[in-house]
């Protein structure tokens, strides 16, 4: 039903999420690296939902806010602001939409409760993921990240790998919940 009312809306779609100018990042004190991984993280949005949208098999989403994936160094994670979210529903929407599986990964991005509801609200019922990855994000509600982790891997079937890597758990009863799952 969401995604009919998405293509009904969106009969001509285009991006239309608003960009960021370097100076917002600027006047918000960040420094140099940590502005260019927001624009990575942006442009890796951008480009997953046009991909997404596309109608291409299996496509692999990797949203970084790192210098490099596998850069096991790179501590650096990308804050939530809410000038995002425009972001984050243009690309909801294409991963609504979509229907082949892939991979989905995000590393070093700070995942607040409006972010893990438009990802979750996507993904319910989709089944349509064969890897996903959370490794070193941020979660505002650590329990609520939890529950989206468990969630995806409960609802996808086609999993054949899921990572949780340097992501705070604080309790027990969560770790055994996340376990429990997988």
């Amino acid at each position: 039903e969401r995604s009919m009312q998405i293509l009904i809306k969106e009969n001509k779609w285009k991006y239309s999420a608003p960009s960021i100018p370097t100076s917002y990042w600027i006047e918000q004190g960040f420094d140099e690296d940590y502005i260019t991984g927001m624009e990575c993280l942006l442009e890796q949005l951008k480009d997953n939902t046009i991909e997404l949208r596309s109608g291409t098999d299996n496509v692999q989403i990797f949203l970084n806010g790192g210098i490099g994936i596998d850069d096991d160094n790179d501590e650096t994670i990308l804050l939530h602001d809410d000038i995002l979210l425009p972001h984050w529903k243009e690309f909801a929407n294409a991963l609504q939409l979509y229907q082949n599986s892939g991979g989905f990964h995000i590393y070093n991005v700070q995942l607040t409760s409006s972010v893990i509801a438009l990802l979750s609200s996507a993904l319910k019922g989709k089944a349509i993921i064969k890897s996903f990855a959370l490794v070193r994000n941020q979660f505002v509600n650590t329990r609520e990240g939890i529950k989206f982790a468990v969630k995806s891997i409960e609802d996808n079937p086609k999993l054949e790998q899921f990572n949780w890597v340097n992501n705070e758990i604080e309790r027990m009863d969560d770790a055994r919940y996340l376990v429990d799952a997988v």
